[in-house]
């Protein structure tokens, strides 16, 4: 089962990049619902609670495989690393848009916060 979700995650994906593969497609982006339909998969998949506090306009212009891209990772991170819970705000404060993504895990250790934000770099290779 575990397998279907991520094929299924892994092809939706894969569906963005093609219809999203010119770097100067740009569209209006729902970012809550976006976030929506990546954490409902990874919680299902993991079986853990998620929750989604969203407040004000949250459209965003942009590429869209983009967003996937990097709200995936990071929310792909949330669920693996927590222990039963990721909690995810959208927040429109007079035109400046925040998302925050918590968990319940243990989080990043201080001294490898430079190397998990490096391009490539990992800290737990025992995970895929």
């Amino acid at each position: 089962k575990s397998a279907d979700m991520l094929g299924i995650i892994d092809r939706n994906l894969s569906r963005v990049s093609a219809i999203t593969a010119s770097p100067n497609v740009y569209t209006n982006i729902d970012i809550a619902t976006l976030i929506e339909k990546i954490s409902g998969s990874f919680s299902k998949l993991n079986h853990k609670k998620f929750t989604l506090n969203n407040v004000g306009e949250n459209i965003l212009k942009g590429n869209e495989a983009d967003y996937y891209e990097i709200f995936g990772n990071i929310i792909e991170n949330a669920f693996k690393y927590s222990n039963s819970r990721v909690a995810i705000s959208v927040l429109n404060d007079a035109g400046k848009l925040s998302v925050i993504i918590e968990d319940d895990g243990p989080g990043i250790p201080g001294n490898e916060i430079n190397n998990v934000l490096s391009y490539g770099k990992r800290l737990d290779t025992n995970k895929p």
